[in-house]
Formats: C-alpha cells, structure tokens, sequence
C-alpha cells in the first residue's frame, strides 16, 4: 500500500509540475488566454484534451466555438459554454503577436498530452488499490461509516494506513489538514482560520465523504446544519463535520470497532 501511495505522490508531483509548465508557457505568450484558465478550470478532463489536441489560442480559433462546444461534450463536460466563451473573449482581446508563439503551443500541447496521460496512471493506481484493499482488515471498519465508499477507503488507508503511526485523533487531524490554523501577532492570537496545509489526498477523501454523509446520514446532518446556524460556511461546516468523524474514525479503526450509530434507519450513499 505504501508503495503504491508513493507512486501515486510521484505522479501527482508530475501533473502539478506539468500544470504548470502550461501556464508558464501561456502566460508568456497569451496571458489572457492563461487567465481565462485560472484555478480548476485547466485542470477540466476536456480542457487538458482540448489543450492536448490544438495546443492554444491559434488552432482554437480557427475551431470556433461550437465546435469547441462539441468537442468539450466528446468529453462529458457539463455546460462548456461559459469556459467556452472566456476562452474565445480572451482569445480576441489579445492583438499583438508574440515571437515564437507557435513553438510555446507545440509545449503546451505536449504537456498537456502528458498530464492526461499522468492522470490516467493515477486511475489504474486507484484501481490497484480497490482492489487490494479488499484483503485488508480495517476495510470493512471504514466501510461502516456512514459515506465512506471504497474509494474513500482506498485514500485514507493509502495515507493513513490503520492509524496506529498517530498517537492520537489530533495528530492524525494536525495531519490531514483538519485542525485550524490559528493566527497571530506577537503574543496576540487574532483569529483561526481553515488550515490550507496537511495531506490533501487525506483531506479530500475526509471531506467527501463527510459531504457525502450530510446526504444521507441524518447525525451528520444535524451537526453540518447546527454549524451553519452558528454562522460557519458551507465549507468550514463540512470540515468541522470531517474532523469530528475523524475523531470517530480514530476510535473504530484503534479499538477494531465498526460504526454504531442510534439511528441506522437513513439509507447511506458512500462516496
């Protein structure tokens, strides 16, 4: 399992790496363009593809917009058109030329046929240890909490293993990401606030399927809805939600104890 998550971090090095080696080549000749690609847009399954195929601003142009659009929906994209349209408003705000533009799409194209072909390694990884986790123990204990699919359990155990490296839940939550930050001045400690650091594959597979539970799960509910009364955004609520069923979690997999919970009524959809 450890050897596996270690392929995966490389990889998942290399995508970001490969990311942004699109960006630095855009915004050295279409900066409009790169913005227009800004945060998770770029990292859209059909973006990479459109990237990957035509490279940048010269050939998308020529393909026009529906045909962007239809290209987009090859690849199961939900509602293109407003990515779409920034893409071509960015495309036509930019006038002047750039030497060797045509070569930084070549780049910008190879890249992006190497980041997909990353995250296709990344999903026969995934697949690997589905597979493999089915042989171990603590498995069947994740599964018992209430939105933890196999996928979840498949990150968690990659990253977390049983637990039994934590000493306790706060440093498995110090860990995943789940422990507000505080910050200071001095000696004055002005704020907390949602901690950005920690394993984010650990973070995200928490999240899910504590977002996942609020669904279904009618406790999970109840708190993600007392938490929003008390003034928490959708987000914040959903890691306040994560890090009290880590707590749980911690105590199921170090006493060897599936979930009980008083009301098993709600039918519960894993993630």
């Amino acid at each position: 399992m450890k050897v596996l998550n270690g392929i995966d971090e490389d990889l998942a090095r290399s995508y970001t790496r490969l990311i942004n080696q699109i960006r630095s080549a855009l915004v050295g000749c279409y900066p409009q363009f790169e913005q227009a690609l800004r945060g998770q847009v770029i990292h859209r399954k059909w973006v990479l593809h459109l990237l990957a195929r035509y490279g940048g601003p010269t050939k998308i142009k020529r393909l026009g917009k529906a045909k962007a659009a239809a290209f987009a929906r090859r690849y199961k994209a939900r509602n293109p058109e407003p990515v779409i349209d920034a893409i071509f408003a960015a495309i036509s705000e930019q006038t002047v030329a750039i030497a060797g533009a045509q070569y930084a799409e070549m780049g910008v194209a190879m890249s992006a046929k190497d980041a997909l072909l990353k995250l296709e390694h990344r999903k026969q990884i995934e697949q690997e240890v589905i597979e493999l986790i089915n042989d171990i123990p603590h498995t069947q204990i994740l599964l018992s909490m209430p939105g933890i699919g196999p996928k979840t359990a498949a990150q968690i155990l990659m990253t977390a293993g049983d637990m039994s490296d934590f000493p306790t839940a706060g440093h498995l939550a110090s860990y995943a990401g789940l422990s507000p930050r505080t910050n200071q001045s001095g000696t004055s400690i002005m704020s907390n606030s949602l901690n950005r650091a920690g394993n984010k594959k650990l973070k995200n597979a928490l999240w899910q399927s504590s977002f996942a539970s609020i669904r279904f799960h009618e406790r999970s509910r109840q708190f993600y809805e007392r938490k929003r009364r008390e003034g928490k955004r959708h987000n914040a609520a959903v890691v306040a939600l994560a890090r009290r069923r880590l707590n749980v979690l911690y105590a199921m997999m170090s006493n060897h104890e599936y979930y009980r919970d008083p009301d098993q009524s709600q039918e519960v959809e894993a993630a």
